[in-house]
């Protein structure tokens, strides 16, 4: 939300703004997803011997699912992504 010019009472908001429903959703989808594959991995993350593996696992599941959902909704493009690791 933009306030514009001397006069307070008029309030724009920003284009950006209209994504916010998508990422909510999106934010819901990676949830879902982190608790299915928690379900999943609900006896490898108690072994001690496999529970780092088991926890990358069900972060990295987090991120690409979000992102996954982020590129279905159209809020970001590879292109977006390839600016973001390209060296300055």
């Amino acid at each position: 939300m933009i306030l514009s010019g001397r006069n307070v009472s008029t309030v724009y908001f920003d284009v950006r703004m209209a994504f916010l429903p998508y990422i909510l959703l999106a934010s819901i989808g990676m949830g879902l997803v982190v608790y299915i594959i928690q379900y999943f991995l609900d006896e490898a993350l108690n072994t001690h011997t496999i529970r780092y593996i088991a926890l990358f696992a069900l972060v990295s599941s987090g991120i690409f699912s979000y992102a996954l959902f982020l590129k279905l909704f159209g809020i970001i493009s590879f292109r977006d992504v390839k600016v973001l690791f390209r060296p300055k």
